[in-house]
């Protein structure tokens, strides 16, 4: 839990920084349309950086500092679709919240799990053997 927090400042971080430097104006008029503006931004920065990153590259900078990837239950990276569901369930009110259980919503309803690196490995491994498709994570 505490991992899924400080993936998301560092995220909130590089995501508000980028957006500020394109938005920011000293203009008042633009006022309104500068909070709008931040507030699709900002639905549109999160959503491609987690389907760009984690669909393109099984992990984020958070997850990749820590030492995490995100995998499929078969231990491969995920599919661009299951990565696109992944991140629209974050969206979902208080799905922030549902990480404190066992598992996160998100990893939940898309199927994904958020494992370390070493441990993908030894998924791999082990579901090699496996001639069933037997999804031994669920």
């Amino acid at each position: 839990t505490i991992f899924y927090f400080a993936n998301n400042i560092i995220t909130s971080v590089i995501l508000n920084t980028i957006g500020v430097s394109i938005f920011m104006r000293n203009d008042q008029s633009m006022l309104m349309l500068y909070s709008i503006a931040m507030i699709l931004y900002g639905f549109a920065s999160y959503f491609l950086y987690y389907v760009i990153s984690e669909g393109f590259f099984g992990t984020t900078i958070g997850k990749a500092i820590f030492g995490y990837t995100v995998i499929d239950s078969y231990a491969r990276k995920p599919s661009q679709g299951s990565v696109a569901l992944r991140s629209i369930i974050r969206y979902v009110p208080f799905e922030a919240f549902s990480c404190f259980g066992e598992r996160g919503w998100h990893d939940k309803w898309s199927k994904t799990y958020v494992v370390k690196k070493k441990e993908k490995i030894e998924l791999q491994k082990l579901l090699g053997t496996v001639h069933d498709n037997t999804d031994l994570l669920d």
